[in-house]
Formats: structure tokens, C-alpha cells, sequence
């Protein structure tokens, strides 16, 4: 019987995906490479998700169809060979290139034969991004966030979750969850867990300040791509969150980000470095 991390041979993803261009399509540095992996076992939860996070679903039975509810704000690949025996692969991308993007979306599969319907619902991060600067928690500096934006922090299993020092401001959601990333490798094809980490969204609830700690967080992008992908910058203590209104941009937890007047000019919130000599100086005081 071949188990949900059984063979899958290599494939090329299609959409803005990890890897360089060939062929039209983007190829992943491995032959296939998830950020989230998701499984039976993880049926009828709910998954935070950042806005570059890739997902991948593995589900027991052949030709089944792994659908979302919103296929522009998680795209859709679905694989048409070399799919697993006896199983079934697809994977989604967040769209962060045009809105409305972030949100609830829904993925889900039909009972087929003795496999019952599989559903999850996917809480997709509206991190910010601004000059060059990866969303995501950095440990120092200001990250500016409009009310109702949200995004993913991501911490070893075992260590101390993250901590705001005022909840109306931001705001943790829901419990934090365990997910496993995982690619393919070896002559056989066979999935590897490449990490296994806590993950949980927080939202910008309220217009104000706060403080958000966590010491034991993962370097940016360091939840979202193999070695190579993984930021060097040091994660500081504590990051600096300022909740202040956009005008041009309406943000919430279920619907994302919309912008109130046809396309905005540039995604919403943004990071405000500290200077370079106390970000890339010493190591962080946290250790």
C-alpha cells in the first residue's frame, strides 16, 4: 500500500512558484517542494497560510478532484501525470500580484469509494511588502500594517509562541497549528519532511501600536523555501507593529484586501528597516 508520502515523479509547477523559468513553466529547485503539505490526517482544519507560501494537498485515491472555492486568490495546478499510484496531487499558489488577494478560501475533495469528502479552510496571510523587504516577521524594525490585513509567523514546535503586547491592536488567530514541508527526492521519488514548524496568523485588529515578540520565530522566507531561499538577516527580540488606516484599501480577515478605487498603486503596509548597523550588526540579543 503506498502511504500519503508515497511516490510522485517530477513535475514542473506551473505558476508564480519557487525555482527558475524553463519551458514556460517554473521548475522547483527539487523535483516537487511544498511549503505546507497537506494531508487526510489535516482534514477539516483550519490553515493559516502567508501570501508566499506554496500548498500542496495528497490525498489517498486516484483521479480525484481537489477544488477551491476561489481560484484567483489560490491558484490552482493540478497535475495531469505522473501522479502518485492510487493518489492524487494538486497544489495552489496565493495570488499577491493583483487583488483582491488574502482571505478565506475553502479547498475541499468528494467522497470516492472508501475515502469520505476531505475540506479545509485555508486562511490566506495579506502580508506586506515594501522596498525589497520579505513579509514576514523580521524581529526589529517597523512593520506598518493596514486595520484588517493579516500575516503567517512561523516558530519551531516546542519553542515559545509569539506574544503581542496589546490584542486589540494585533491580534493571534485561532490556535497555532503544526505543518510539515516537504519535497520529493531519492531514486524512488519518496516524500521527505524537510521541516516540521507551528504556524498561526495574526491580525492587524485595530488602529494603535503594539510590540510583538518572538524569540524563537524562523528568519524570514525560512518557512517558505529550501536552504538557499532562507534569509541570513539576524531575527531580532521584538518587531515594532503599527496599525494605521489606508485610504485606498479595504482589509479583513475572510475577504483580504480589496482596493476601494480600481487598482491600487501598490499593495497595503509596508517595513521600515531600523539602521543597517543594528540589523545586520551583532547578533541578536534574543539568543
Amino acid at each position: 500500500m503506498i502511504s500519503e508520502r508515497g511516490s510522485l515523479a517530477a513535475i514542473c509547477l506551473v505558476g508564480a512558484f519557487l525555482g527558475q523559468s524553463c519551458g514556460g513553466c517554473i521548475c522547483s529547485p527539487y523535483p516537487f517542494y511544498t511549503a505546507v503539505t497537506l494531508t487526510s490526517r489535516d482534514a477539516n482544519t483550519v490553515v493559516p497560510l502567508g501570501a508566499y507560501q506554496t500548498l500542496g494537498v495528497l490525498l489517498p485515491g486516484s483521479d480525484r478532484q481537489i477544488d477551491t472555492s476561489d481560484s484567483k486568490r489560490l491558484i490552482p495546478y493540478h497535475p495531469t501525470v505522473d501522479q502518485p499510484p492510487d493518489m492524487t496531487f494538486a497544489e495552489f499558489s496565493p495570488t499577491g500580484a493583483t487583488p483582491p488577494f488574502g482571505g478565506k478560501v475553502e479547498i475541499s475533495a468528494s467522497a470516492q469509494g472508501g475515502n469520505p469528502r476531505w475540506h479545509v479552510t485555508v486562511m490566506l496571510g495579506t502580508d506586506p511588502q515594501s522596498d525589497g523587504w520579505p513579509a514576514g516577521y523580521i524581529g526589529s524594525g517597523t512593520m506598518l500594517l493596514a486595520p484588517g490585513q493579516s500575516f503567517v509567523m512561523s516558530w519551531p514546535v516546542g519553542a515559545d509562541a509569539p506574544t503581542s503586547t496589546d490584542p486589540t491592536v494585533l491580534a493571534a488567530v485561532g490556535e497555532a497549528m503544526p505543518v510539515h514541508s516537504e519535497y520529493e527526492a531519492g531514486p524512488d521519488y519518496r516524500f521527505i519532511v524537510y521541516k516540521t514548524f507551528n504556524q498561526q496568523l495574526f491580525l492587524a485588529a485595530g488602529s494603535g501600536t503594539a510590540q510583538l515578540a518572538a524569540v524563537s520565530a524562523l528568519p524570514p522566507r525560512c518557512n517558505s523555501e529550501p536552504g538557499p531561499g532562507c534569509s541570513t538577516i539576524p531575527v531580532g527580540c521584538s518587531e515594532t507593529i503599527r496599525v494605521i488606516d489606508d485610504a485606498g484599501w479595504q482589509c479583513s480577515l475572510d475577504r483580504g484586501c480589496v482596493p476601494l478605487k480600481g487598482i491600487a498603486a501598490q499593495r497595503p503596509g509596508g517595513y521600515q528597516p531600523p539602521p543597517a548597523t543594528n540589523l545586520l550588526g551583532s547578533p541578536s540579543p534574543c539568543g
